[in-house]
């Protein structure tokens, strides 16, 4: 009954309307097509330079990453994000994990272009990190704002709206492990969409973000240390992805698009 409900509520995928600033940044944007038939949609900012993909999160979409995805364009960098399945423009009223997997290989398989940095909010950065590992994905960087470090936002939902058992919450959590490319919750727990992850990798999180713990950075760092931290402050969960001090810190990270195009 757990797993019937999880589908029931945290599997549709809502589409919320843009805020005016986001409005603004997406006018902007190119609209491209994606994946068997070109059914997915993405959009993209900037003309050329390294590429970087913004991935956004459940329930998201690429709109919502539109100041961020401008921004960095104004950096010299060229910008995609994908509306993944059941999100934005592209078809679908509910979502799931492997939506995620399957979209990021599709996009990267269509955009026949190395990919200089993949960046998620949220889950789409959990599900980003997990990407690499269960259907190939790669950069050369990588990006995660406000992320979990396991996928354990559903558990807390299914909590608060129906409180299952012991022997319920066991099960939903081997459902959703499943759809990790058969981990166990266990291993999930431990970090493991992060696995092998290093210097390449940055942690962006926000001192008061109300949906994601900061401290998940450090269930992340005590597993793989050499992954860097960024905590900023004052933004929260969503408003952070409107605010120029995330694309400096990105930019900084990457570097400028002249030296990233030639390696840091």
């Amino acid at each position: 009954m757990g797993i019937a409900l999880h589908y029931l509520y945290s599997c549709y995928s809502p589409r919320p309307l843009l805020k005016p600033e986001q409005t603004e940044a997406f006018g902007c944007a190119q609209r491209l097509s994606y994946g068997p038939g070109g059914r997915g949609v993405a959009w993209a900012w900037g003309a050329s330079g390294p590429l970087v993909v913004l991935v956004h999160g459940w329930g998201g979409s690429a709109g919502q990453l539109a100041p961020l995805a401008r921004g960095l364009a104004e950096q010299g960098y060229r910008v995609v994000a994908p509306d993944i399945t059941g999100h934005g423009a592209s078809p679908g009223r509910r979502t799931a994990w492997e939506f995620f997997f399957r979209d990021l290989a599709a996009l990267q398989a269509t955009l026949q272009q190395e990919i200089h940095a993949y960046a998620g909010h949220s889950v789409g950065g959990l599900a980003m990190m997990a990407a690499r590992h269960l259907t190939g994905i790669h950069a050369r960087h990588y990006i995660c704002i406000c992320s979990p470090y396991c996928p354990y936002k559903g558990a807390e939902f299914l909590t608060q709206r129906i409180a299952p058992s012991a022997a319920g919450m066991k099960r939903y959590r081997e459902f959703v492990a499943r759809k990790f490319g058969g981990a166990s919750w266990a291993a999930l727990e431990a970090c493991g969409c992060y696995a092998g992850a290093g210097e390449e990798t940055l942690l962006i999180y926000d001192l008061d973000d109300r949906f994601v713990s900061h401290h998940d950075a450090e269930k992340i760092t005590a597993a793989y240390p050499d992954v860097q931290v960024t905590k900023l402050q004052a933004h929260g969960h969503l408003r952070i992805l409107t605010t120029p001090e995330l694309v400096d810190t990105m930019a900084r990270f990457l570097g400028t698009a002249q030296g990233a195009s030639g390696g840091r």
